[in-house]
């Protein structure tokens, strides 16, 4: 299924506060989805209150597929020409030093539970739960970063369902991104072929 960028979808998340719009920037290209940034803003920001929070979902979707994207590659566009190559490289040793950090805070987590089992049954320590929160948190960011920049690969979607005819067989089928990109790709070449 082909997502269609809407004009209107930009204009709409563009009109919000320019403190908002930064904050939803950055949750749409961290990769959170669309939902939870529709919650975001009807709950925490009051924005698009009495909106269908699936129609805003939508919305943030189709502004992050159309304008975010665009303005994001211009942003990476620009930092690889005008700034020094240490700047840059010092941004792509973020996913290593996360990494470390991630390494160290397992270190200190394993310490509590540690002293945690020495305690009496059933006594759990809060610090522990801290600790255990901040590695997941380590964790979730370099996950994010590894999708990001394609050390792991991202689970493909797909979409099941069953199509009844007339007569009324019944045919299950199954799409996938990946096949949705081919399909794309053909269409663009189909087009480019038939205007030649």
């Amino acid at each position: 299924m082909k997502i269609k960028v809407s004009p209107q979808a930009s204009k709409k998340i563009k009109s919000l506060p320019p403190e908002v719009l930064a904050t939803v920037d950055s949750k749409l290209l961290l990769g959170e989805s669309g939902l939870d940034v529709a919650k975001y803003l009807q709950n925490d920001c009051k924005q698009f209150v009495g909106e269908d929070i699936y129609n805003l979902k939508k919305s943030l979707e189709r502004y992050r597929q159309g304008d975010l994207r665009v303005r994001a590659i211009e942003r990476i566009t620009t930092a690889q020409k005008t700034e020094k190559t240490s700047t840059i490289a010092r941004r792509m040793n973020a996913m290593e030093e996360l990494d470390t950090l991630a390494q160290q805070q397992r270190g200190r987590l394993d310490k509590m539970l540690m002293k945690e089992s020495e305690m009496p049954a059933g006594i759990l320590l809060k610090d522990a739960t801290r600790e255990i929160g901040m590695l997941k948190d380590l964790l979730v960011d370099l996950g994010r970063l590894q999708l990001e920049t394609g050390i792991l690969a991202r689970a493909p979607k797909s979409f099941k369902g069953s199509i009844v005819d007339p007569a009324g067989t019944v045919t299950q089928f199954e799409w996938t991104e990946e096949q949705e990109k081919l399909h794309a790709e053909l269409e663009s070449l189909e087009y480019v072929s038939r205007s030649s």
